[in-house]
């Protein structure tokens, strides 16, 4: 399974039942996250929104995410099953071989439009990460070392957080179980 699916299940399982439609946030390819429809993003996307009955959550994941993103390889919005509000968007895509990469060029773009709050340049060689705040919008932008795609996530800054605690419980949860607690 895909590190994008499992970041997006995360978020999924972390989001409760409340998301607050952030005031101004992030706005990539004309989806604003915490506001725009799931209709909106799936028309941006080239695609419909889905019940994914499992999950309990709506997503449109686009069918052709290089016409969107070049290089992009996998791209959905994950919407609020109740107001029907896009909560996150997910884009994996290709590092690239030339310099700047692709990878090193999104952080550019996102740092203009972005205040850094963690994290910092993408280097040619090793991990990168950013993670950025804007408005009430959390974007992180992930680039591991040896492997040849990178993610950027774009969430609700709630879900962000209610994803970090999820996350931070469950690593608490799992450190006890090896140590026989």
């Amino acid at each position: 399974m895909s590190k994008v699916v499992i970041g997006a299940m995360s978020i999924l399982f972390a989001c409760g039942a409340a998301w607050a439609a952030p005031a101004e946030g992030a706005k990539p390819f004309g989806i604003a996250i915490g506001s725009s429809s799931c209709e909106e993003a799936a028309s941006v996307l080239g695609t419909k929104p889905a019940l994914d009955s499992k999950l309990n959550i709506v997503m449109a994941r686009a069918p052709n995410p290089t016409r969107i993103f070049p290089g992009a390889s996998i791209m959905f919005a994950i919407c609020h099953p109740q107001t029907g509000k896009v909560v996150a968007l997910f884009v994996q895509a290709r590092k690239g071989e030339l310099r700047p990469t692709v990878a090193q060029e999104a952080y550019r773009n996102m740092a203009s439009k972005y205040k850094l709050v963690k994290g910092g340049p993408i280097p040619d060689v090793g991990d990168g990460f950013a993670r950025f705040s804007a408005g009430d919008s959390v974007v992180t932008l992930e680039s591991p070392h040896m492997e040849f795609d990178f993610l950027v996530k774009y969430e609700t800054r709630e879900g962000f957080e209610r994803r970090m605690n999820s996350e931070q419980d469950q690593a608490s949860k799992e450190t006890a179980k090896r140590k026989g607690l």
